[in-house]
């Protein structure tokens, strides 16, 4: 029978103090987050001064770009925090991994976001139950080289009969990583209002919420809009993936 799973102050506590100590090392890697959103940010800003056609397929690739240094860093930072989380003294990240498993880690993100997809269009409810099922797919096949439907499988696996104590647990680390984040966009903002003008702000805060081209704002806004959400990924997400490690090794040891 599954035994209970690591308690969540225990949890939150453990994951910020593991945080806390490996911040440089996990910083030299999340770094390049910042990389996928200054290589937007060029994109944008180019796209604008040259016909749409050519500005189009300029930010498409930019996108395309961006989302591949994203995923290679997360497999990295994933590998490197699931290391140090099991015992290993100065675990060292290998960007042989990322290439390694880039393209397997592609793959279980696209199964994964399809079941739930259908899940959420079916009803909401099926659409979580599913993104909880999943949730160390991912870790599954950094950790244990489980790939595709078969890392799918293993997380269906570890997750069975613990499924509220995942998603409970989950919840909080999203309502704590999310409020991090809210505070940390609303610093920047105020740091930028100080030299653009708080009257803009509201120009940045609004990207992305309207579905008219004729009420966004200039690509220089946008620009910036994607350079704040770099920085938040740059010292959040290191904190994410160590809790999710967290969950993940409580699942296998409580199995």
């Amino acid at each position: 029978m599954p035994q209970p799973l690591i308690p969540v102050g225990e949890l939150v506590t453990s994951g910020w103090n593991e945080y806390i100590r490996d911040w440089k090392a996990n910083l030299e890697l999340s770094i390049r987050y910042l990389l996928a959103a200054v290589i937007m940010f060029v994109a944008v800003l180019v796209a604008e001064r040259i016909p749409l056609a050519g500005g189009s397929l300029l930010v498409i690739v930019a996108s395309i770009a961006g989302a591949a240094i994203s995923l290679h860093t997360s497999i990295l930072l994933t590998d490197v925090i699931l290391k140090r989380d099991k015992g290993t003294a100065n675990a060292k990240h290998d960007d042989a991994v990322g290439y390694k498993l880039f393209w397997s880690m592609f793959w279980i993100s696209i199964l994964v976001g399809l079941a739930t997809l259908g899940g959420f269009i079916l009803f909401v409810l099926p659409g979580i139950w599913l993104a909880v099922k999943f949730s160390v797919a991912q870790l599954s096949l950094i950790e244990d080289g489980k790939k595709g439907t078969e890392a799918l499988s293993a997380s269906s696996e570890l997750v069975k009969g613990r499924w509220w104590g995942v998603f409970g647990r989950s919840l909080v680390i999203g309502f704590l990583v999310g409020t991090l984040a809210m505070i940390m966009a609303w610093a920047i903002m105020a740091v930028i209002g100080l030299f653009i003008g708080f009257d803009k702000i509201v120009a940045i805060s609004d990207v992305g919420m309207s579905n008219s081209y004729m009420t966004r704002p200039s690509p220089l806004m946008e620009g910036i809009q994607n350079m704040m959400s770099g920085v938040i990924q740059v010292v959040l997400m290191p904190l994410g993936i160590i809790y999710s490690a967290k969950i993940f090794h409580s699942l296998k040891k409580t199995k």
